[in-house]
């Protein structure tokens, strides 16, 4: 063989090796069938999980809601009670004032 046919039957050589490689891993894969079976299976699966953690999600919205309106009702219950708790501070102030005034006159 001449020197220029050396590269040429190289690249050819390659050329086939890699072809019959590509031909031999396409046919040891799994068929379309089977690979359509496997992901129609994952699908469902996905869609089952995401069912359950809409499910989820709208149980912990509810469960949110209702805490936040326990939180506002205790708020409320908690102004009332520091305003009970300011009228009371108020009255000891007057009933102590009273009482000084009346240790004065003695």
């Amino acid at each position: 063989m001449s020197q220029k046919s050396r590269p040429f039957a190289h690249w050819t050589i390659l050329f086939c090796f890699f072809l019959s490689a590509i031909l031999f891993l396409d046919g040891c894969g799994p068929s379309p069938k089977e690979e359509n079976e496997k992901l129609k299976k994952e699908v469902a699966e996905l869609t089952a999980e995401t069912e359950k953690l809409k499910g989820e999600t709208t149980r912990l919205r509810t469960e949110s809601s209702s805490l936040h309106n326990q939180l506002a009702e205790l708020n409320l219950r908690i102004s009332d009670l520091q305003k009970q708790n300011q009228a009371l501070q108020n009255e000891l102030d007057a009933l102590k004032a009273q009482i000084k005034g009346k240790k004065k006159k003695s």
